[in-house]
């Protein structure tokens, strides 16, 4: 069967000013399962609550567009993060102010971002705003109750490789989280 979805989200590089507003209407078929297509219909939105940026993450969280970092049309790196959610209006919140904890990541991109036990944010690697390539892994606590926090994480393999473009993704089954590609200073030109 064919279920007709709306859902509203941010448009991921987005360099035009935080209060225009621009609209286009995309269908896109999403396979699930294998078998069974459902359109999806994506709303791109500028929104004016939160400023323009790109190579930042985005991850889905509690029916939200959970946005972290990137690059401002000024060129300045942030670690601010923001909720679309599409039900209620479709809000923008502020979660987490830009450097709101010591034990936070400085502004990045071109950083990867995974999503832990629908509780955590974990963040990796990127570019700093010295052009460095950064090797910090932190976890932000995505919370409605209580707010949430930054923890800076020391993986017990050790430090992972300075990176950016790079991708991760949480492995459920053996409580790891996977990092792949990117670039290594070594191989930045």
């Amino acid at each position: 069967a064919r279920v007709r979805l709306s859902l509203c989200l941010y448009r991921i590089f987005c360099l035009v000013s935080p209060s225009s507003c621009v609209s286009a209407f995309l269908s896109v078929l999403v396979l699930l399962g294998g078998t069974t297509c459902f359109p999806l219909h994506l709303c791109i939105l500028v929104s004016s609550s939160q400023a323009a940026r790109h190579s930042h993450v985005a991850v889905a969280w509690a029916g939200s567009l959970v946005l972290m970092g990137g690059e401002l049309a000024d060129g300045t790196l942030t670690s601010d993060i923001w909720a679309f959610s599409p039900m209620g209006g479709g809000r923008w919140e502020l979660l987490a102010p830009p450097a709101s904890s010591p034990s936070g990541p400085p502004g990045l991109a071109g950083h990867a971002a995974a999503l832990v036990d629908n509780t955590w944010l974990y963040v990796s690697g990127g570019r700093t705003q010295h052009d460095l390539f950064s090797s910090g892994l932190f976890r932000f606590r995505l919370d409605g109750t209580s707010g949430g926090y930054w923890e800076q994480v020391m993986p017990a393999g050790g430090r992972p490789p300075a990176a950016t473009g790079h991708s991760m993704v949480f492995h459920a089954a053996s409580r790891a989280l996977l990092v792949h590609g990117g670039h290594r200073p070594s191989t930045a030109r």
